[in-house]
């Protein structure tokens, strides 16, 4: 998985050379955005901040209680890459209604080890939407106007991801 923005994660991909190209569109509309709302005192903008000052914020896997439940699944993942990811990186799970994140990090030693590197957000208000909503809305060629930028949405029809067809290209091409 690869996060791209605010809400809006790419799934791993058995082909993955689009996903930086979707991540330039989506990183493009969101600068013009955030440049259209904010306004730079010239002086400001020219004086660099100390790198001693602010320091790099930390890489984060962004995820639904269903992926961090995935870690669970025998044969899913490494546990390598469980500790990689939960150990040196850190988590922040998204939990929904129907999961129990915690529960889940309590029945596995490997999370229990880092559980202070993993964040649970509570979802307070309700929202069914989730990368794996949004493929499926693609694959079966309805709209998700209001659900990515429109110039992720142009990208992904220009060069037919996400639909049935190019997934089963993909699995052939994994065999």
């Amino acid at each position: 998985m690869h996060l791209v923005g605010q809400g809006f994660i790419l799934h791993q991909d058995k082909n993955p050379k689009h996903k930086s190209k979707l991540c330039q569109n989506y990183s493009r509309k969101k600068e013009q955005e955030w440049n259209g709302q904010h306004t730079l005192h010239p002086k400001s903008a020219m004086m660099p901040r100390p790198p001693s000052l602010q320091p790099p914020p930390p890489l984060m896997l962004l995820c639904g209680a269903d992926v961090l439940e995935s870690f669970g699944i025998p044969n899913m993942w490494k546990q390598e890459d469980i500790a990689e990811i939960v150990g040196r990186h850190g988590l922040v799970c998204i939990s929904r209604s129907n999961s129990d994140p915690h529960k889940f990090i309590h029945q596995s030693d490997l999370l229990w080890k880092y559980r202070k590197n993993i964040h649970i957000v509570r979802e307070w208000v309700t929202n069914d939407i989730s990368a794996t909503h949004v493929r499926r809305s693609l694959r079966r060629g309805q709209s998700v106007r209001y659900l990515l930028p429109d110039s992720v949405i142009h990208y992904i029809k220009e060069h037919g991801l996400y639909s049935s067809e190019s997934d089963a290209c993909t699995e052939q091409e994994s065999f």
